[in-house]
């Protein structure tokens, strides 16, 4: 279960938003920029096996309003997770491995990363973080899988 900021929405074709029962519809997480700080969605998980990879994948697409906060301030937080100067960032807690991948207004990118190293604690959360701004980020097919 993702939790965080996320909405569940259906995303149409075209972009834009429809409801379920729509005509090609997909279910999607929906996750809106907002002006001055970075939204997240996350999901925790217990990695007690150790696996010695963990693969983690999403199909990303932001809105044609999408735009990314140009201001160094909006990054610079107290926060213990600050968001970097990126369009949309992987996170793997605890132990802070990152992956950014860069998104255009309209268009679909896969922003997936693969860990090799064993994982140093059981517990683990990963988290999918948008950057502060304007428009909507939808997240389809967000998958966390472990592996050898």
């Amino acid at each position: 279960m993702w939790h965080g900021d996320g909405q569940a929405a259906f995303l149409k074709p075209d972009g834009t938003e429809g409801a379920e029962g729509d005509p090609g519809v997909v279910p999607v997480l929906r996750v809106a920029l907002a002006k001055g700080q970075r939204h997240f969605v996350y999901q925790e998980f217990n990695m007690q096996d150790a696996p010695a990879k963990l693969h983690i994948k999403v199909e990303v697409f932001a809105s044609v309003d999408f735009k990314r906060s140009t201001h160094a301030s909006d990054y610079q937080t107290d926060d213990w997770t600050p968001m970097p100067n990126a369009d949309f960032l992987i996170r793997l807690m605890p132990d802070y491995y990152e992956r950014t991948s860069s998104l255009k207004p309209g268009e679909r990118v896969t922003a997936q990363v693969v860990w090799n190293s064993p994982m140093t604690a059981d517990d683990h959360s990963v988290y999918f973080m948008v950057p502060p701004g304007d428009g909507v980020v939808y997240l389809k097919n967000p998958s966390v899988t472990p592996g050898s």
